[in-house]
């Protein structure tokens, strides 16, 4: 859409769209597509398409794009997957459950997400497993990364946790009812989430948001 609110142009796919876009450096737009499609799309600025991926399952969350161009998106068929700029599987890495938040990267190149099965999972970029936190319940919520690299994401087991770059748990916060949405850090370091408890929240920190990696929020 255009800054004045008209319509550039729109590409229309078989199936509905739950992810929201990702832009490469070189401005190829990337989105990932419902039932039965289950495509993560390619688009240029213009709206051509210039490849697809086809996932077992579809894909909810948002794709991560790291510094070598790498895409890296969840799908509800269980697996991350890692694909490369143009469109080729690199590798996948299965869970146990629905992937439906987004991944993000850290400074040093680790891909952090959280599953469904209730774990929430640190890898490298070469599709290994670095580690792996269990929560108390499905992680639907996409994480924050601080400038320390300290992790916050929400759970439905209604806590916000943090941890840290190696997966100790930090500390936890008790909400009223399950946590979703995703946390966002501000200029100075405060924290902010909102959960089904109609509640927004804001937690004290003094850490501030990374710089680098994808995205931080």
């Amino acid at each position: 859409v255009r800054p004045n609110g008209k319509r550039r142009w729109r590409f229309e796919t078989d199936s509905p769209i739950d992810s929201s876009p990702s832009i490469g450096r070189d401005g190829t737009l990337f989105i990932g597509t419902d039932r039965p499609d289950n495509k993560l799309l390619a688009l240029t600025q213009s709206g051509k398409l210039k490849w697809t991926f086809t996932a077992g399952a579809k894909i909810a969350g948002s794709p991560a794009i790291g510094e070598d161009g790498t895409i890296y998106f969840g799908s509800s068929d269980h697996y991350l997957y890692a694909l490369s700029a143009g469109g080729k599987l690199k590798w996948r890495f299965e869970t146990q459950a629905d992937i439906t938040a987004s991944p993000v990267i850290g400074a040093d190149g680790t891909i952090y997400f959280g599953s469904r099965d209730s774990q929430f999972y640190a890898v490298n970029a070469d599709g290994t497993k670095k580690w792996m936190f269990a929560s108390e319940g499905p992680i639907q919520s996409t994480a924050a990364i601080d400038s320390d690299g300290n992790l916050y994401f929400g759970c439905v087991d209604k806590k916000l946790y943090a941890l840290s770059s190696d997966g100790t748990k930090r500390w936890e916060f008790h909400a009223k009812w399950e946590i979703d949405s995703s946390p966002l850090i501000g200029p100075d370091g405060t924290l902010y989430f909102g959960s089904g408890d109609f509640r927004l929240y804001a937690l004290s920190g003094k850490t501030k948001l990374a710089k680098g990696g994808w995205p931080m929020f």
